[in-house]
């Protein structure tokens, strides 16, 4: 047992689990039916309706493109339609771009929420790569959040070079700051906890339980554990990574400086009058030998001149003269604001680097193992550019050129007097939150898409034996599947629970035909019932269930499906909505629902209102075809609908829906008293 109070195996198990952030919104631009730009929220229930060919189809379409793009081993940047397309059937990129736009790149974008942003928005833009199956290629991708702020974004131009933006001035200003706030609360619910995990098991009261005795919201507790654990620990999901030296510590180290790229040297100038500055070498050696009077051992002031004018230290100074700052204190924080937001517009070429496990790290374009910009700092890079054949500086440029070059003596020095190298921590710490950023956005999504799983809307033929070696449906190739896998007490639980309460049967069983096929049984009453002896509806709801059991057992959070109330009787169309509810609570598993059934959508109401889940859990998107700018009255593309804490409706569905029985009552009468 370690000193934290679990094992090595706890905490493998711990990382291999670990969700940092999850796909919780999609949107699309200029992509089939969507022209313009449509988002879709995504919750634990979410419903796909709306007429026919309106676009509900098209968003299933996608994810499944989309699991296809994020599993590419090699550089994946290449929306490769052709190899997925017995899939999604999308066809290719140019079938795929709007008819009704001009716009010659389609535009995906992701939601993400995390403890540090609370939302986060992944946008990818592609253009055809006109190869002769017409796929679709990256030209641009970038992380911004809810307020519209870029963070960092990378463009791939027509010559294949990589260009990345880094909004390093918000990620300093902003997002370190608030790390380090999250971090003292983090700290302080760990004390009140003294120090239990809020995921890992452990004796005693539960983690849930403390975090109520001490008023903690124990899932805020969960996600600040994450980000400090793992996260901002380790470069995940480099395992090499983990026995390095603790991120977290530049956090308190940062917490103390007085200015960015603080040191001792940069104390000394602080100490400096802007007087003193016109005598800057007599000045500076005089406040050397007072903190570092050893100095005198090896340079006399003269010596000590030449080392300066040898390695060009000073060259800014005649710079803090003319400024009209009435400290040093005040000329380097003004610099250093401006040369950051100059530096956090300019994009910088990359190198990827090479990986030599391939398993651990795929190639894509996220790729962190990138080219380091400058010797000493991004400001160097900066410095390098803007003197490039010029002798002219706008006061933006001068800003970037005086940070860089009091940075550079200040560094030259500690090398001087010390014999050491600098800490680097402004790097380090961008690195770090850079890493942190692309984990928990790009890797996530590839992780989430991974946890996806597609059921179609014809789940099954009835038959009375299903052949191993036949692959004439999809249910014949699962079958095999869900053979493989052993099933604990709480799936096979669930699959026998719904049996019952779908009034199908009290439990089922696969008998095998060693080495030719199998048969699928449900027992009812005692008596044996073959597959095929039941109604179509019972074949297609079936695999839903089973695949349910799968998905937990497999370890897929997602499960994407098609008109789940095929063939089924309304009374079982609205029943369901309690099944997809019990799958979420019981086994963690969210659904993407596209569907017609208004029973299933009214059972969903009812089970808000009496409070077996929340309203936050659910949401409808009502789908209607892309709007015709002529006519008088336009409707919105996407009605995103919510369901309120009584059940009621935020806002009605589109005409044709739930009014539909209605408005054919109506007519009924309104005939017969004519007739």
């Amino acid at each position: 047992m370690s000193k934290s109070g679990y094992t090595i195996l706890d905490l493998w198990k711990y990382l291999k689990i670990i969700i940092m952030a999850e796909i919780n919104g999609l949107g699309f631009e200029n992509f089939r039916v969507f022209k313009d730009q449509v988002k879709f929220d995504l919750e634990p229930i979410s419903i796909l309706t709306g007429a026919n060919s309106s676009g509900k189809s098209t968003i299933i379409k996608s994810l499944r493109l989309f699991q296809k793009f994020w599993e590419q081993k090699d550089f994946g940047h290449n929306l490769k339609f052709s190899e997925s397309n017995h899939l999604h059937q999308l066809g290719n990129f140019k079938m795929c771009k709007s008819k009704s736009s001009s716009d010659s790149e389609i535009a995906f974008s992701y939601k993400v929420n995390h403890v540090l942003f609370d939302e986060l928005f992944i946008e990818l833009n592609f253009k055809n790569k006109n190869n002769n199956l017409n796929d679709g290629i990256l030209t641009k991708t970038g992380i911004k959040t809810k307020d519209d702020v870029y963070l960092f974004g990378i463009e791939i131009n027509d010559k294949g070079v990589i260009l990345q933006f880094v909004n390093y001035d918000y990620i300093i200003k902003e997002v370190i700051p608030k790390i380090i706030e999250l971090k003292k609360e983090y700290i302080k619910y760990l004390k009140l906890t003294n120090n239990v995990n809020p995921i890992v098991a452990h004796k005693g009261e539960s983690c849930e339980e403390l975090c109520h005795k001490h008023n903690i919201d124990y899932n805020r507790y969960r996600d600040l554990e994450e980000m400090f654990f793992v996260e901002f620990r380790s470069n995940y999901p480099n395992e090499n990574e983990y026995n390095k030296s603790n991120k977290n510590m530049r956090l308190d180290e940062w917490d103390k400086l007085d200015f960015i790229y603080d040191s001792e040297i940069i104390s000394i100038f602080n100490e400096m009058s802007v007087s003193d500055y016109t005598l800057f070498y007599e000045s500076l050696w005089s406040h050397l030998i007072e903190k570092y009077p050893s100095l005198q051992d090896s340079y006399t002031y003269f010596t000590f001149k030449e080392l300066l004018d040898e390695n060009d230290i000073g060259s800014w100074t005649n710079n803090i003269i003319v400024s009209g700052e009435k400290s040093f204190a005040d000329f380097y924080k003004k610099n250093l604001d401006e040369a950051l937001k100059i530096v956090s517009k300019l994009s910088f070429s990359l190198t990827l680097g090479i990986i030599d496990n391939e398993e651990s790290y795929s190639r894509k374009f996220y790729n962190p193992m990138e080219l380091k910009i400058g010797s000493f700092s991004f400001f160097m890079k900066m410095h390098d550019i803007l003197t490039n054949n010029k002798t002219v500086f706008n006061d933006e440029e001068q800003a970037v050129i005086n940070s860089q070059r009091i940075i550079h003596d200040a560094i030259k020095l500690n090398k001087i007097l010390k014999n050491e190298e600098p800490n680097f921590l402004v790097e380090s710490l961008l690195e770090d939150v850079k890493n942190l950023l692309k984990n928990m956005t790009y890797k996530t999504i590839e992780m989430e898409f991974s946890k996806m799983y597609f059921i179609n809307s014809i789940r099954a033929t009835s038959q009375r034996f299903y052949s191993f070696s036949s692959s004439e449906s999809d249910f014949h190739l699962f079958i095999m599947e869900f053979l493989r896998r052993e099933y604990d007490e709480e799936e096979q639980d669930f699959i026998n629970k719904w049996l019952n309460e779908f009034e199908i049967a009290d439990k089922f069983e696969i008998k095998i035909k060693e080495g030719a096929g199998s048969e699928i049984v449900l027992h009812k009453n005692d008596e044996e019932i073959n597959l095929v002896d039941l109604g179509y509806g019972v074949t297609q709801f079936l695999p839903i269930l089973l695949k349910i059991a799968y998905c937990n057992n497999v370890e897929k959070r997602y499960i994407i499906i098609e008109e789940p109330e095929t063939n089924l009787h309304p009374k079982l169309q609205s029943k369901l909505a309690d099944l997809f509810i019990d799958a979420y609570k019981t086994l963690g598993i969210k659904f993407i629902i596209e569907t017609h059934s208004e029973y299933l959508v009214r059972k969903l109401q009812y089970n808000t209102a009496k409070g077996a889940i929340k309203p936050e859990e659910s949401v409808i998107h009502y789908i209607t075809h892309s709007p015709n700018e002529s006519e008088e009255n336009i409707e919105k593309q996407v009605r995103t609908i919510r369901i309120k804490p009584n059940g009621q409706l935020s806002e009605p569905f589109g005409s044709g829906f739930t009014d539909e029985s209605s408005h054919w009552i109506k007519e009924m009468f309104m005939f017969q008293a004519q007739n």
